[in-house]
């Protein structure tokens, strides 16, 4: 199968808006399937992305309990809306690949109210800094409304929108949360939701405490909520730069309800020349499987990965990042 996208960017000056108009093509070819043998499969998909950005600095919000010099309160108001058409559905189709056989011609919209309150760290007399401010994001709050129609009759129960690839999106509507604090340089508190409007449950909810002990090494400790299988799930991993070629993440949720290991997996990260791979063990009590898989994306373009997603951002940093 192959996938082909064309954007046209506009800049409004006068309103200080970003237009983006967009339109994405794609074709594939099966030689087999589960019904009809082989069959070809055309989808196009048309929309637009629109976003903004504006702030206000509060230079005299000063603490040093919470280590703040100054607050630049930056929002971004986004939205995205398409449609999409195909000449099959995804169920005519083996399911092999996340993202491919597995889409359908569904048409959404995402609103989306994104914020940072930045604040200056370090500057003289503070030890490690050598003297200078660095700029970081103290608090990030998202907040995303994600609508979708003409859904596909069997989705999976938690709704998910991907702004890169709108037709890779989980669609049913929902509303999701993204929260960070950053204690300090090495220490931050994140969390995220996900609120199904179709049955009114809280069908996710994530809650961590992670550190970063230095540039090869963080780990983490937390909370998840589960409402489809009725999990309570209490969590740890890390992640470790073995050297400047491999990396290590390992994952486990132990179910405290049912007194049992859930969820473990362990990934290994590889760089080669100009793009990375990464080979990923997964053990899952929830659905019963087990699973092996291999991602490879290449440098600098995380989001263009073929398979998983999961541990993408190790390419960059071994930081604990929101687990999608």
């Amino acid at each position: 199968e192959t996938r082909n996208e064309l954007d046209m960017p506009i800049k409004l000056t006068g309103i200080n808006l970003n237009l983006v108009p967009f339109a994405v093509g794609r074709a594939g070819y099966w030689d087999d399937s589960p019904q009809s043998g082989s069959l070809d499969r055309l989808f196009g998909m048309a929309g637009v992305r629109a976003g903004t950005q504006f702030w206000r600095l509060f230079e005299n919000a000063v603490s040093e309990i919470f280590d703040v010099n100054g607050v630049r309160h930056v929002i971004r108001p986004e939205m995205t809306a398409w449609g999409s058409t195909s000449n099959r559905d995804s169920y005519e189709l083996s399911p092999f690949d996340h993202g491919i056989e597995n889409i359908d011609d569904f048409y959404g919209a995402s609103i989306a109210l994104r914020q940072r309150w930045q604040t200056k760290r370090g500057g003289p007399g503070t030890p490690g800094s050598e003297g200078e401010w660095r700029k970081v994001d103290w608090i990030v709050f998202d907040v995303e409304l994600n609508l979708f129609g003409n859904s596909p009759l069997y989705e999976l129960p938690i709704g998910r929108y991907y702004s890169v690839r709108p037709e890779n999106s989980v669609a049913r509507n929902h509303v999701r949360t993204d929260f960070l604090y950053r204690i300090s340089d090495t220490t931050a508190v994140l969390s995220d939701s996900n609120f199904d409007l179709e049955d009114g449950d809280m069908d996710l909810l994530n809650l961590s405490y992670t550190v970063e002990r230095s540039p090869r090494f963080s780990y983490f400790v937390g909370y998840r909520r589960i409402h489809d299988t009725d999990s309570n799930l209490i969590g740890a991993g890390a992640n470790y730069g073995i050297s400047t070629k491999y990396r290590v993440a390992v994952r486990t949720y132990y179910d405290i309800e049912r007194s049992r290991t859930d969820m473990f997996d362990i990934s290994v990260i590889r760089k080669w020349p100009r793009w990375y791979s990464a080979l990923t063990l997964q053990v899952d009590r929830l659905e019963d499987t087990f699973g092996v898989g291999l991602s490879v994306w290449p440098e600098g373009a995380p989001q263009m990965a073929l398979g998983s997603r999961r541990y993408t951002s190790l390419s960059e940093s071994t930081g604990i990042k929101p687990e999608n």
